[in-house]
């Protein structure tokens, strides 16, 4: 469900609107787990991690922005380095576990609610950034562009967008 909302939105409003909602949404619910296993409240729990599964969602369309712009001929180059760049955050992030779990302790926190204490940010901050920094919005440049390629030339059966 959260990857059909966060995929109409960026439909709708473009990539920066729907991947930022989404990791919002994603960072709500890591926080929601948090406060969940602190207060031991299975309910919260449930309904947060189904509210963290958004920033799920929205972490896997955002492979998909890598491409908007790229030629067709590109396009699988582009996917490439996005997936070769998710390995180093699939790397990373079990390497960080213990460390999360220490610094969860620390603080009053049960050790295994570490890891979405750093979801949270890591969410929280991928959702900042794109509603800041995506600009113009890759879906929309996109989505333009084919507009005007067909309307050049709307008897061809392909769109080509051509970026100089």
């Amino acid at each position: 469900m959260a990857a059909f909302i966060v995929g109409r939105l960026s439909q709708r409003f473009g990539r920066r609107t729907g991947l930022a909602t989404g990791f919002m949404a994603g960072g709500i619910g890591a926080i929601g787990v948090v406060i969940a296993v602190v207060s031991h409240n299975i309910l919260l729990l449930f309904v947060s991690l189904f509210i963290y599964g958004a920033g799920t969602a929205a972490n896997l369309q955002a492979r998909y922005a890598g491409t908007d712009l790229a030629m067709p001929t590109q396009r699988a180059k582009a996917i490439s380095i996005v997936m070769v760049s998710t390995t180093f955050g699939a790397f990373i992030g079990p390497n960080l576990v213990d460390f999360m779990g220490k610094f969860a302790t620390s603080i009053g926190v049960p050790y295994l609610a570490g890891a979405f204490i750093l979801a949270a940010v890591a969410y929280i901050l991928a959702s900042l950034v794109l509603f800041i920094f995506l600009r113009p919005d890759p879906f929309v440049v996109a989505k333009t562009i084919a507009e005007a390629n067909q309307k050049d030339d709307p008897s061809s059966g392909t769109i080509c967008i051509r970026i100089y």
